[in-house]
């Protein structure tokens, strides 16, 4: 998952990413064109919940971040879910995420940010392309009681957790 918190003035523009991954500094660029700051956080990082079952880690498709991936191995669809819970600022972020992709991934998993307002906002994404690029999610009020959940509910196929 990745945040971009946007703090404007008359003469800067300051981007503040939040890339749930790993627990890191880096520099990084937008589509906004302004520097930014990010924080990863990935799939292994004390501020990701891997709930309802056995995700298996995996290296095999090279698109991911960080130093693995994990996966459902197809099983239990409903049961399983990944919640991420950044330290974040209040603000106003835009989300977003990646995944390996593959012919066997699921074209249906639910992705669900849950807002400072405590409101969720439900987004159906398709593991199968797009792999190992940013996909935007929306902006949304976030705070450091919002997260994000993968979830496997009614998927039809591997449901990929990665940032």
């Amino acid at each position: 998952m990745k945040a971009s918190q946007i703090r404007r003035s008359s003469m800067l523009m300051l981007c503040v990413l939040f890339l749930a991954v790993a627990a890191s500094f880096a520099s990084a660029s937008t589509s906004t064109g302004c520097a930014d700051r990010s924080v990863i956080v990935d799939d292994d990082s004390n501020e990701v919940t891997l709930e309802g079952g056995n995700w298996k880690s995996s290296t095999s498709v090279r698109q991911f971040f960080g130093s693995r991936y994990v996966h459902n191995d197809n099983k239990k669809q409903g049961q399983m879910r990944a919640v991420y819970k950044p330290k974040l600022e209040q603000g106003r972020y835009r989300v977003e995420v990646r995944w390996t992709d593959g012919g066997s991934r699921a074209s249906n998993v639910p992705y669900l940010v849950k807002d400072a307002n405590g409101f969720e906002h439900r987004t159906l994404v398709d593991q199968r392309a797009n792999g190992g690029a940013w996909k935007d999610l929306g902006v949304y009020d976030l705070d450091h009681q919002s997260r994000l959940t993968v979830s496997t509910e009614d998927t039809d196929n591997y449901v990929i957790v990665d940032a």
